[in-house]
């Protein structure tokens, strides 16, 4: 219930004040750019109960401050078609959510894993076993400093799926989040096809009616016929609805 004026102590009216005060502060440490403000303030809104301003949440802000990045992510030793995706981002957007923007672009599953290589070091998952630098703590500035920079991006080490990921050029700042997908070529192959010389089979399998594995593959896909298959396919609009689903 919301006290009447006459029940507003001074000890209410200095709490209120300090919500304020503390709401307008992790506001502007979300909108900071730095890779970890976005969990920091995730955590202290949790633990007080705060809310920021609608439109402000510790995500948006993340991806919406600094210079924007115009990426070409194209799919290595895949041709006929071949499989690239141009995006923006902003320049402060930690890797690991590069990973998710990257992950939601090429229309992969998410469920292996992945890293980034760069001519210095790799960037992943913090475990001790793999070795790699922690890709929450560097943004993509960081690694890639001026257009023409490139970087890999490996996803699910049993199939080798390998990405170039190149910077094309820097933008100004945008004054609302800068993550977009701006075109794109070919569909995404299967998860756990094989990789790049699996996925060429399987693509003649289904083109041939009469090899031994089309029935199967029909049946692994979950498809009536081969028709319905379409390396070519590509859609920016369900792309980009998959990027409003990771925003939110």
């Amino acid at each position: 219930m919301i006290p009447q004026p006459s029940a507003v102590t001074p000890e209410l009216a200095e709490a209120a004040l300090n919500c304020v005060a503390l709401a307008e502060a992790l506001s502007l440490i979300n909108a900071s750019g730095h890779p970890d403000a976005a969990r920091f303030v995730e955590s202290v809104t949790a633990a007080s109960g705060i809310r920021l301003p609608a439109g402000r949440s510790a995500r948006s802000a993340t991806i919406s401050a600094g210079d924007v990045y115009q990426l070409k992510i194209t799919l290595r030793g895949v041709a006929k078609p071949p499989v690239w995706r141009r995006i923006t981002i902003p320049s402060t957007l930690p890797l690991d959510l590069l990973h998710d923007v990257i992950q939601q672009a090429m229309g992969w599953e998410d469920g292996h894993l992945h890293v980034f290589s760069t001519s210095h070091r790799d960037y992943g998952i913090p475990d001790p076993d793999l070795g790699y630098a922690d890709e929450r703590k560097v943004t993509a500035a960081r690694v890639l400093a001026k257009p023409g920079a490139t970087m890999l991006y490996a996803y699910d080490f049993g199939d080798g799926w390998e990405h170039d990921v190149v910077l094309e050029k820097v933008l100004p700042p945008h004054p609302v989040v800068a993550v977009s997908y701006l075109a794109g070529k070919g569909a995404c192959p299967p998860e756990d096809c094989g990789g790049v010389w699996g996925y060429a089979g399987l693509k003649e399998a289904l083109a041939d009616p009469e090899h031994e594995d089309h029935e199967d593959l029909l049946d692994w896909l979950g498809l009536e016929s081969a028709a319905d298959f379409d390396p070519a396919q590509f859609s920016l609009d369900e792309v980009n609805a998959r990027l409003s689903q990771l925003l939110r």
